[in-house]
């Protein structure tokens, strides 16, 4: 470290363990792991040992703030509510369930978001196996408390002291220390800890490559005292059941309070209504003869003013631009945002992931599943799949050849006619049996009691049918329940309800290639281009409804700056509707760098324009969604209207710049019924919608490339 730039790995680690103690001697793949991505001032605090045994780090780099408060001298600048990237804790022996906790919960507070925890106990020959498996059962009940993740669990060798020729005499044979990374739950997919899982490994690398043994002793009878640690387990076991209980217990609370204010309000409505009739009876029977005429005369009057008020309002949105005030071309600080859709799956994971399929029902319902893992499995071939079932069907499961690995749980009674609802503690007890961490876990049942159980599995993408009131979990990808008493409609069967299921976690994931389903389109086009071969952006303004739509004015400056800055030529398309942006972008660009195909091009030949274009900039209007399927980079100003989840195109690279308000999605049809003055248009600068084309074009060229 100090600054020093190693030729290799093993140099680095050799120079490192001459200036370091028994604690230090270890470390130093994380110590470089934070420093290189975290690029800034870092801080450890170390509990338990001397804080000379860190003495060797770069002080322009660490702050070193030990338990006693003592602190470096850059660390004394820093306030007092100071947190750390690294906690460093050591403790002589196996703590308690209840010094771990006190422990954990002192550190929670003062600890980075993406920050580590290290804590080493010591072991010697005299520790028996039985007594290391109840202390890391300990630690995951602790940390299972804290919602926080352990990285890894290490036997780390005892080197002794540092001192130079008196290291080997100084070394206890046969000990060695039990050593606990952890991470917050929310931040292990994070690249700096994907950075700290390799230096672990490396860790294992230089130990082993050490020739640093380390021999658990045999096991042993648990004495008095350690029973009492069981009962303390017990405990946390029920307060974690407990609290399953209490979250349901406040769903059901606010489901019933919900159901109380609305037949409350429910009934308001219906004495009012009820006396609105009796008097609109009376009016009707007095006074309609006389009141008829004027009121016909008094609908046309309003509609003469509501027309007159739409034709204002629709001059006043073409002219914005001089009575808007100036905005920051800075997005973010305008509340501007600009999301990029690069791909059309979200896959967070490889071609071999670790699939979770929970299958806890009866024996016909297994059987009716099969055909909806048959879609997971075609979709990922490699997949490790691991399915939770029932008793009943734990052998069928294995003889079916779908599965890696079983895991029978009984979640509910063996008969249909038996079946009662299910105990809390059972949603709890599911972590016990299922403790790894998977790349999706996916209820493969439409009755939503078993959904609460994802609560409690660790998995990066959950999916499932939503359920709703007491069961009601956060999904990454879900559908709604499919199925409606008798008479409405005809039910889906309950084999496609599932196989929709898993295509729906397929698609979503995976995505899909339109590149067939438009290339007839551009072929079929007949139109004869005069700017292909030329570098030009294709331009289309329109929108269902102006509150869907930019500004004239804001197109023009964007079509002046791209010719000018850019040396793009610029072709715009729409329909009748959107003739208003034809003069206002012409007179804004020279003469022969544009080309108007406004109301001038049919529709069959948009796609052969669109397909040559060296970029597509547009609003939430059809011809954006072709040209994001085609596959032409494109920009997209998306109003508030419409919800930007359902309704943003997709492609292989979309950029979305949209200004997210409390009143959108609104779905108005007329923007005269705006209650916020178009600020989800108004609020977007023509410097953020340039600079998103500009980073969307270099992105595209580098992929070219």
């Amino acid at each position: 470290m100090n600054g020093t730039e190693f030729s290799n790995y093993e140099d680095a680690y050799a120079k490192w363990r001459e200036t370091q103690t028994s604690t230090g001697t270890h470390y130093l793949p994380i110590f470089q792991a934070i420093e290189a991505r975290k690029g800034g001032l870092c801080t450890v605090h170390v509990d338990g040992v001397d804080s000379m045994e860190f003495s060797a780090i770069n002080p322009q780099i660490w702050s070193l703030v030990s338990a006693g408060g003592n602190a470096s001298e850059k660390a004394e600048t820093y306030p007092a509510t100071l947190q750390f990237d690294i906690f460093f804790k050591r403790s002589s022996t196996l703590d308690s369930l209840e010094k771990i906790h006190t422990c954990v919960s002192d550190v929670d507070r003062s600890l980075l978001p993406n920050g580590l925890m290290i804590f080493e106990q010591r072991l010697d020959q005299k520790t028996a196996k039985s007594e290391l498996e109840e202390a890391l059962h300990r630690w995951r009940y602790v940390l299972d408390t804290f919602k926080l993740r352990i990285l890894a669990k290490i036997l780390m060798p005892y080197s002794g002291g540092n001192d130079g020729h008196q290291q080997s005499e100084r070394a206890t044979s046969g000990s060695a220390y039990l050593t606990i990374v952890v991470c917050r739950d929310a931040d292990v997919e994070n690249p700096l800890i994907k950075e700290v899982r390799r230096a672990i490994d490396d860790i294992r690398a230089i130990t082993q490559f050490e020739n640093l043994p380390f021999n658990i002793g045999t096991s042993q009878v648990t004495d008095g005292v350690k029973m009492s640690d069981h009962d303390l387990s017990d405990i946390w076991q029920m307060h974690y059941t407990l609290q399953a209980q209490a979250s349901t217990a406040e769903a059901m609370i606010a489901s019933l309070s919900e159901t109380a204010v609305s037949a409350k309000d429910a009934s308001r409505r219906l004495l009012k209504t009820e006396r609105r009739v009796l008097a609109l009876r009376k009016q009707t029977s007095l006074f309609l003869p006389i009141t008829y005429p004027w009121s016909v005369f008094a609908g046309l009057v309003l509609s003469l003013i509501k027309k007159t008020k739409a034709k204002r309002k629709k001059k006043h949105i073409s002219h914005t631009s001089e009575a808007e005030p100036p905005i920051s071309a800075s997005a973010p600080e305008n509340g501007v945002v600009v999301e990029n859709r690069t791909t059309f799956g979200l896959n967070p994971f490889g071609q071999k992931p670790k699939i979770l399929i929970l299958k806890l029902d009866h024996i016909g319902d297994f059987f009716l599943s099969l055909p909806a893992v048959d879609v997971l499995k075609r979709a990922w071939p490699d997949a490790e799949v691991t399915l939770v079932c029932s008793p009943t069907n734990g052998d069928l499961a294995r003889a079916s050849g779908y599965f890696d690995s079983v895991i029978e749980y009984k979640f509910s009674a063996e008969l249909s006619q038996d079946v009662q609802k299910a105990q809390l503690e059972n949603y709890a007890n599911i972590k016990r049996l299922v403790p790894d961490r998977y790349d999706l876990a996916i209820d493969l049942r439409h009755d939503p009691d078993t959904r609460p159980l994802l609560m409690f599995i660790q998995a990066a993408v959950k999916a499932g049918f939503q359920g709703f009131d007491k069961h009601f979990m956060p999904l990454n990808i879900s559908l709604p329940p499919m199925e409606v008493p008798r008479g409405l409609y005809q039910n889906a069967h309950n084999i496609h309800r599932l196989m929709l299921l898993s295509s729906h976690v397929v698609n979503t994931l995976k995505g899909f290639d339109s590149s067939d389903a438009t290339s007839a389109l551009i072929a079929n086009g007949t139109f004869n281009n005069p700017f292909v071969g030329s570098r030009y952006v294709v331009i289309a303004p329109g929108g269902g409804t102006l509150a869907k739509k930019w500004a004239p004015s804001k197109f023009a400056e964007l079509a002046r700056r791209l010719v000018s800055e850019d040396d793009l030529k610029i072709v715009v398309v729409g329909g009748n509707a959107e003739s208003e942006y034809r003069d206002a972008i012409f007179n804004a660009i020279p003469e022969g760098t544009g080309l108007d195909l406004i109301a001038n091009l049919p529709l069959v030949d948009l796609a052969s324009v669109i397909a040559n274009a060296q970029i597509f900039v547009g609003t939430d209007t059809g011809a954006t969604h072709l040209a994001a399927l085609i596959g032409v980079p494109t920009v997209v100003v998306f109003s508030g209207v419409a919800d930007h989840n359902i309704w943003q195109p997709m492609g292989k690279s979309v950029a979305i710049v949209r200004k997210p308000l409390a009143c959108s999605p609104c779905h108005i049809a007329r923007i005269e019924d705006c209650v916020a003055a178009h600020q989800c248009m108004t609020g977007i600068s023509v410097d953020v919608v340039l600079d998103t084309i500009r980073n969307t074009l270099s992105t595209d060229d580098a992929s070219d490339v």
